[in-house]
């Protein structure tokens, strides 16, 4: 059976939205987690909520997408932020990519942004006056960050929203967890 674009496309933003392992959770298990006593022992900080609409775009024949980006303009907290992303070629379970991101005015973005970044001007060439939304994203998110051990803690975020494609809508509602580094250890000891 033949996928639409509009299925694909949703499948794609829910599995590829950045440097994080993403966990599929039933949305009516979501409150429970959030007040689970493991994640309420490691809070390093409160928990943030908020609300985020993003726009993807691309070209009619997703030429962005075919050579491993994607581009959004993020609303939220009455602010604007576009948003580049590399796709991680490894297709793995943890996904590590490349992010940029600059506070806008529009709801549409700038290419000429993308100059600041390593993105291969030629795939550019030609792409303004061929975007176009190709779909959005519509979250309400909760995150707090969670300390792993002494030198390692993790933003925990917590999505549940819907993807909107071509008239078709799909829900999301998932664990986000990007590791960062707290500190170095010291292995003199």
């Amino acid at each position: 059976m033949r996928q639409s674009l509009a299925s694909m496309l949703i499948e794609r933003a829910v599995c590829s939205v950045g440097p994080e392992l993403k966990l599929i959770v039933r949305p009516e298990h979501r409150a429970r987690l959030l007040e689970h006593p493991r994640l309420r022992e490691a809070h390093l900080t409160a928990r943030k909520e908020r609300h985020e609409v993003t726009t993807y775009f691309d070209t009619p024949d997703l030429a962005l997408e075919q050579a491993g980006l994607s581009l959004g303009v993020r609303q939220g907290n009455g602010q604007r932020t576009q948003t580049v992303r590399t796709k991680d070629p490894r297709h793995g379970v943890a996904l590590q990519r490349a992010e940029w991101e600059w506070p806008i005015e529009q709801d549409v973005p700038d290419l000429s942004l993308l100059a600041q970044t390593p993105v291969d001007s030629t795939v550019l060439s030609g792409l303004e006056d061929r975007l176009e939304p190709v779909f959005v994203t519509d979250i309400r998110r909760a995150s707090c960050d969670l300390r792993l051990d002494e030198y390692t803690s993790v933003e925990a975020v917590f999505d549940e929203g819907h993807i909107v494609a071509g008239g078709s809508s799909e829900a999301v509602s998932e664990l986000q967890t990007p590791f960062r580094k707290v500190g170095e250890a010291d292995v003199t000891s």
